[in-house]
């Protein structure tokens, strides 16, 4: 199955909003439009002044041209952003649903192996982390990125020597801000994962408490509590000290537009192949290429943190269900057997390889073994914390697979080793 893009993803998961996406979009790119129009009107106005034009009358219906396409594409702008933002957090309920309903259907022993930090980084952090993706990026971007385009055309139109000089210092910015994305998405995921190791790190920390004061364990418990944190912030601090340069070169290159323009331009306008009014207009137009590039440039890092956060998400909601039976089965009895069982946390690697066992009610049983032999997986496996690979686990001559959930621990309990930070 090929793998789907992260925002196609997030399209997938928003079925259900996606006319509120598309209204939200639809409205930006028309207020990008009616945002030109106060360009124009400033070229208009100057050349008129230039001209010697001293009636405010002839002034006036350009001025209000000017004002109706600020208003117009303030008005459009912010009811785009409002709109995208119901769906967005619409959407952002329906990822959360998704994984909150994914989680008891997965096996017990994958659920406990997974941090509660992690878990509240996916579910809370990540997802939030989601929402200026789809709220801004959808119309910003296509604000940001449609209102050069035009005008970009529009130059070319009036004449293309100017036009060209005038892309000249966008690939030059964009080649240092490249610089620091080529990295981005393996930076993103690395803070991603010492955050994570932070949060389970302090939810362990607090959990444990009681149990780290009872054995004096209070030095040592802090010591790594303390050494995750500041494991944490080096590696924020390397990483932007890595993207300070690339990144302050790119956003302060793109914008210098006029440094190509305005020689150029003067000396084919003292040659006579350029006209006074097309070379104020290609000025003041060419001053509304730099700042929505450089606003949608914010994005491309977003982007990044998207692909992250979507594998994090899409790593729960693909994992491996338990199967279990949905009607109440006929137990007899509580002898326990294991029949040809093979099993191992990973594909590659089996813990257990062909093992039968039988447990007679009423008695008592002692699994002996070094560490590593695999005595907790099969105790975790006779309590349904994961389907076996090979084989069968049954309890009373019916196969586990075949008992709810709910009747297996209605009739077993399980006291498991907890891992606190001293260990």
């Amino acid at each position: 199955m090929q793998k789907q893009s992260p925002l196609l993803r997030i399209w997938g998961w928003g079925k259900n909003e996606h006319g509120r996406l598309i209204c939200a979009v639809s409205g930006a790119f028309i207020g990008v439009a009616m945002g030109m129009l106060p360009y124009f009107v400033a070229a208009q106005v100057i050349i008129k002044m230039l001209a010697g034009e001293r009636e405010l009358s002839l002034y006036l219906p350009w001025l209000g041209i000017g004002i109706a396409g600020y208003a117009a594409r303030t008005l459009l702008y912010n009811m785009a952003l409002s709109i995208s933002h119901k769906a967005t957090f619409s959407i952002l309920k329906t990822i959360r649903q998704k994984i909150l309903e994914k989680l008891p259907k997965l096996p017990l022993g994958t659920v406990m192996d997974m941090s509660s930090g992690k878990m509240k980084q996916v579910i809370v952090d990540q997802v939030d982390g989601m929402e200026t993706t789809l709220a801004h990026l959808f119309p910003e971007m296509t604000a940001n990125v449609a209102a050069p385009l035009l005008i970009i055309i529009y130059l070319f139109v009036l004449d293309w020597r100017m036009a060209l000089l005038s892309l000249v210092t966008i690939p030059v910015g964009m080649a240092f801000m490249m610089s620091v994305m080529g990295n981005y998405s393996k930076d993103y995921e690395g803070a991603v994962k010492t955050t994570q190791e932070m949060n389970g790190t302090i939810v362990e920390y607090i959990n444990g408490i009681e149990v780290i004061k009872a054995f004096n364990q209070g030095k040592s418990s802090y010591a790594k509590f303390t050494d995750r944190v500041k494991a944490n912030a080096s590696y924020f601090y390397n990483w932007m000290k890595r993207s300070q340069f690339g990144t302050s070169m790119g956003y302060a290159v793109v914008p210098a537009t006029l440094i190509t323009i305005l020689p150029a331009g003067w000396l084919w306008h003292s040659g006579g192949s350029l006209s006074t009014e097309t070379f104020i207009l290609i000025v003041i137009l060419s001053l509304g290429i730099a700042g929505p590039l450089v606003a949608a440039m914010g994005f491309v890092d977003t982007l990044a943190m998207v692909g992250t956060t979507v594998a994090s998400v899409d790593e729960l909601l693909s994992a491996e269900e338990q199967q279990h039976g949905d009607k109440e089965a006929h137990i007899k009895g509580m002898d326990i057997e294991l029949s040809h069982v093979s099993f191992g946390y990973h594909e590659d690697k089996n813990i257990l390889r062909d093992v039968s066992l039988f447990i007679p009610a009423g008695s008592m049983t002692a699994l002996v073994g070094p560490s590593g032999s695999g005595k907790s997986t099969i105790a975790k496996l006779i309590v349904g914390f994961w389907d076996v690979k090979d084989g069968t686990v049954s309890m009373g001559g019916v196969d586990e697979k075949e008992i709810p959930l709910e009747q297996l621990y209605d009739r077993v309990a399980f006291v498991s080793q907890d891992n606190y930070l001293f260990d």
